[in-house]
């Protein structure tokens, strides 16, 4: 934070607590998005059901890692290249260019993954193949999201990141009741892309509107 320097330095101990619990709780609620579904899945469903959803979203983890390694590369690399007043916009349109890219890397692992899948678990790969278009996005949505979330705790807003998980956080929950009994699994992808996109976009504009960041 720039307003560090500004602070006594008996009270940084405190102010960095403070932000980390609540980025650690963000972190679980943020975590909660698709994890929340594998309990709900079997209660509402089968235990069947759950061990189909659970694999393909599972299949995806790879791709989010690769999300996260660059998302946590990307600020230290864009600050040694562009003037500070330019940081933040730069780090949002070059994380939606990273992003897209490895959209196109998951569209062209699909058939290598369906030969392995029908290879050695063919029981999974109906589902996977259901719930792949949607589930696509959510490498997209965890590199945005996690650049936007770095722009709102570099203006000390880390308050901000809690409470847009927090509100998806509950909506997943309240829109896998309503969508699965009309979609059946599939309306917990559904559930769990459209938070996604709220919480990595939506409320993250808001706020950077709000705090009046020029985009």
């Amino acid at each position: 934070s720039k307003n560090l320097t500004k602070i006594r330095f008996k009270r940084v101990p405190k102010l960095l607590i403070g932000s980390s619990l609540m980025l650690i709780f963000s972190g679980i609620l943020q975590a909660g998005f698709s994890r929340i579904d594998l309990i709900m899945v079997p209660y509402l469903f089968d235990n069947s059901m759950a061990a189909d959803y659970g694999f393909s979203i599972r299949i995806f983890d790879l791709f989010l890692i690769l999300s996260a390694v660059v998302a946590s590369i990307l600020p230290g690399y864009i600050n040694k290249q562009s003037n500070p007043d330019q940081l933040n916009l730069k780090l949002i349109k070059t994380s939606f260019k990273i992003s897209l890219v490895i959209v196109f890397l998951v569209v062209l692992a699909k058939t290598p993954i369906e030969f392995f899948i029908d290879r050695y678990l063919e029981e999974y790969l109906s589902s996977f193949q259901k719930l792949f278009y949607l589930f696509l996005l959510l490498p997209f949505f965890s590199l945005v999201g996690s650049i936007n979330n770095y722009v709102l705790i570099s203006l000390d807003k880390s308050n901000l990141v809690m409470i847009n998980a927090s509100i998806c956080f509950i909506a997943n929950i309240i829109l896998n009741i309503l969508l699965s009994p009309i979609f059946g699994v599939i309306g917990f992808a559904i559930a769990t892309i459209i938070c996604s996109f709220l919480n990595s976009i939506v409320l993250p504009f808001f706020c950077l509107r709000a705090l009046r960041l020029k985009l």
